[in-house]
């Protein structure tokens, strides 16, 4: 990997201050501007072996990874959004519970939450192993499987609506 910088401001000196004082003048106006840039560096083969291009084959493969790591990741969100909405539901629960039961005594509405409570717990489980599993082969199928485009890095400087933010650009 390879790192190239681009500045971002030139510092002149000014002639009739003896190069005491610098004057700052700003590089032409962009839409963003790039601090540094890493390009991915060439896969260099084993010595003595000659560089070989992709098959059809391994291209193919290669997609297929890719749809089912983005299928993983979307499994996995719906995992989480129902894991937390379980979790949502046992909290209200719970806060039922304790409030309609003393001592292990309860009325009819502690007596049905806890009965609630029990119900949800492992589909909660279920719901947050689902998650956890669908984001994780997810994202390493989509990690491990890089996609046609140019990979690359950039790091840099661009507008908001209220002035200047940093800017990290990659693609996966």
């Amino acid at each position: 990997m390879e790192l190239r910088f681009v500045p971002l401001i030139t510092l002149t000196c000014v002639a009739s201050a003896g190069c005491a004082q610098h004057a700052v003048q700003p590089m032409t106006p962009a839409p963003h501007v790039m601090l540094a840039e890493a390009a991915p560096a060439p896969a260099t083969p084993p010595a003595g072996q000659p560089a070989r291009a992709e098959t059809a084959d391994e291209r193919h493969s290669r997609h297929a990874a890719r749809n089912l790591g983005w299928i993983s990741v979307g499994v996995g969100a719906a995992g989480g959004l129902l894991a937390i909405g379980t979790s949502i539901l046992m909290l209200e629960d719970n806060s039922t519970r304790n409030s309609n039961c003393t001592n292990k005594a309860c009325n009819t509405a502690g007596f049905t939450a806890n009965g609630q409570l029990s119900d949800l717990g492992p589909w909660n489980l279920g719901a947050w192993v689902v998650a956890a599993a669908g984001l994780g082969a997810g994202a390493y199928l989509l990690l491990t499987n890089p996609s046609d485009s140019s990979q690359q890095t950039q790091v840099g400087v661009g507008p908001t609506g209220s002035g200047a933010g940093l800017l990290l650009r990659s693609s996966f």
